[in-house]
């Protein structure tokens, strides 16, 4: 990823993190990267996003999930890696 690491950055803030904002199926999101991993292996970011119902993110995934992700490989390929799971917030 170091190669495409700037070019990816800037189309997830201006292009990826829109799109899925603009589902209406989100609320706040947070996008941040991970400090104290080994970088030699791929510098790592995590965007996280609020979804207030579980009903909201199967209806992500049943109706916008397969075509985010496509964006992301037309424009990078298999440059980069991408996985989805869900957090419970207990505090």
């Amino acid at each position: 990823m170091h190669s495409i690491e700037q070019d990816w950055l800037q189309w997830m803030k201006s292009t990826w993190i829109k799109e899925m904002q603009d589902t209406g199926l989100f609320g706040e999101h947070r996008f941040c990267k991970l400090q104290g991993n080994d970088d030699e292996e791929g510098v790592m970011y995590v965007t996280q996003f609020h979804c207030d119902t579980l009903e909201n993110y199967n209806t992500f995934l049943s109706e916008q999930d397969e075509r985010l992700r496509s964006l992301g490989h037309q424009q990078f390929g298999n440059a980069f890696i991408s996985f989805r799971t869900i957090m419970e917030i207990i505090h």
